[in-house]
């Protein structure tokens, strides 16, 4: 529920900021997933 704390938070930003923080977000997501795909294949 951190996204949730995170999101609330932006919307104190502007918007700028607030999709910044949404694809930072989305990056950091795409990396643990990646880990965890790598992990699975050995």
């Amino acid at each position: 529920m951190e996204f949730v704390r995170a999101a609330s938070i932006a919307r104190n930003l502007p918007v700028a900021e607030e999709l910044g923080l949404l694809m930072l977000h989305c990056r950091i997501q795409g990396a643990l997933i990646g880990l965890q795909q790598n992990e699975a294949k050995t």
